[in-house]
């Protein structure tokens, strides 16, 4: 049946129905096409895009603060044994790092030097090392740190009453409610009940005392969703959590468990031995080879002495031209301020050195002077003295012994030595060695100093060559 028998069959008569069923329906252009479906798409991203816009995370803003007081101290307090704060040393040196929330500060106290010691109480949230499998989800657990904001009037409440806030002065005054203060060491954020952190622990003080240790250093991050917070200042990171967590999972992939094995302090003393090789391998003081060296001095016992004063020089024959530092160290090829002062720092000495040397020229130019001193001494009478020349002996007075032994001394990693002739009176703790290197002639004379820093000295002069 046609199209226009069918719809006379149902009784519609309607001439322009039935002018339309037998009129050819026109083709759709691509065109067309494509603009309905450009709009259908247009509504689809319209009604998605709106649903992500809906669930998006807002971005944190951290409260600005008024802080009154500042305490603990951006740089380690004394001198460290070792850099240890760096992803790979906060790592091995942690027992566990946690995501977590603190519920509640339990306690707080000054130490006996005056600084903030916190307890939290915090939630773990998840973790990301946990040595022993001591944390499980959801657990509650106790948190030692230095790091820590509190209103100030909160503060003050709980310590200020304390004889070492007295002693020290602390929180003595009167604040207002927008007051707070702050305690960081290393320069880590201070922590804030309420908040969420990226946390490293250490579990030495468990056993005994109940509480972990906080142990990250100023790798202690404070997020909100994927905004982190960093550094005593409070100072948004340029990374999300992902990605700290990445590289702090990173790390841990890397963990030799070194300081489980030999405990903490054992291996700072062994980081702390690797990084000095590293940046000073120069002067880097290998105890076995210093030991070495030591059992291998002779000491020739000092008889006599006799005057060595330099020869007078006519001024009118002669110029005097005076060198810095950096033109001495291109002449004698070797760095002695540095390896002076690295050593008057494990024996707490101080420089005396200057800055400008001088030098005798005959008027036709040649060199006939060029003798240059570096002392180091304390208030106690203890001197070391590094004398240097490629003319002659540099020295002023010569000594002699009953017997003139020398000793060799191993260049560190080479098959040559260097012969040292030692001179010595033990009663008045006056050591002096005489020794050739690379075609400068050097003395060093210690006072007061017994032979193994002579030893060392020696060594850390030879390891330059």
């Amino acid at each position: 049946m046609r199209g226009n028998e069918m719809l006379e069959a149902v009784g519609f008569l309607d001439e322009a129905l039935i002018l339309r069923s037998e009129t050819p329906k026109k083709r759709r252009s691509v065109l067309n096409i494509l603009l309905r479906l450009g709009t259908a798409a247009a509504c689809l991203l319209l009604i998605f895009g709106g649903v992500f816009l809906l669930n998006k995370e807002p971005e944190y803003i951290k409260p600005t603060r008024t802080i009154v007081k500042n305490y603990g101290y951006l740089e380690p307090m004394g001198m460290q044994i070792a850099d240890v704060n760096n992803y790979e040393a906060v790592t091995e040196l942690s027992s566990q790092i946690v995501l977590c929330k603190v519920n509640d500060l339990v306690e707080v106290e000054i130490s006996q030097t005056g600084q903030f010691s916190f307890c939290y109480e915090i939630e773990i949230l998840d973790t990301l090392l946990d040595v022993g499998v001591r944390l499980q989800i959801g657990d509650t657990v106790r948190v030692t740190s230095s790091e820590g904001i509190l209103k100030a009037t909160d503060a003050a409440a709980l310590v200020a009453d304390t004889a070492r806030a007295k002693k020290f002065g602390i929180l003595q005054e009167n604040y207002a409610e927008e007051d707070y203060i702050v305690s960081s060491t290393w320069n880590a954020i201070p922590i804030e009940v309420g908040n969420c952190y990226l946390m490293y622990l250490n579990d030495v003080y468990l056993e005994k005392e109940g509480v972990y240790a906080e142990s990250g250093r100023s790798y202690l991050y404070e997020y909100h969703g994927q905004t982190v917070y960093s550094g005593r200042d409070m100072i948004k990171n340029d990374l999300t959590l992902t990605e700290i967590i990445n590289t702090v999972e990173s790390y841990i992939t890397m963990r030799t468990g070194r300081a489980d094995e030999i405990g903490d302090d054992a291996y700072i003393d062994e980081l702390g031995e690797k990084q000095q090789r590293e940046k000073h391998p120069e002067v880097y003081i290998d105890l076995d080879r210093i030991a070495a060296i030591h059992q291998s001095l002779v000491i020739n016992g000092i008889s006599d002495m006799i005057s060595a004063a330099p020869k007078y020089r006519d001024p009118e024959l002669h110029t005097i031209e005076t060198w810095d530092y950096e033109k001495l160290v291109d002449y004698l090829g070797l760095d002695i301020k540095r390896i002076l002062s690295e050593f008057s720092r494990l024996y707490g000495l101080e420089d005396c050195g200057g800055e400008e040397f001088p030098v005798i020229f005959q008027k036709d130019g040649q060199l006939v002077e060029d003798i240059s001193s570096f002392k180091a001494a304390d208030e106690g009478g203890t001197e070391v003295c590094i004398s240097a020349s490629r003319l002659r002996a540099p020295y002023d007075c010569i000594y002699r012994a009953d017997n003139e032994f020398t000793t060799t001394v191993p260049i560190p990693d080479t098959d040559e030595t260097v012969d040292v002739m030692l001179y010595g009176n033990t009663d008045e703790m006056l050591y002096v060695a005489d020794f050739m290197l690379n075609g400068v002639q050097y003395r060093i004379t210690t006072k007061n100093l017994s032979t193994e820093p002579l030893a060392e000295l020696l060594y850390m002069m030879v390891k330059t060559k």
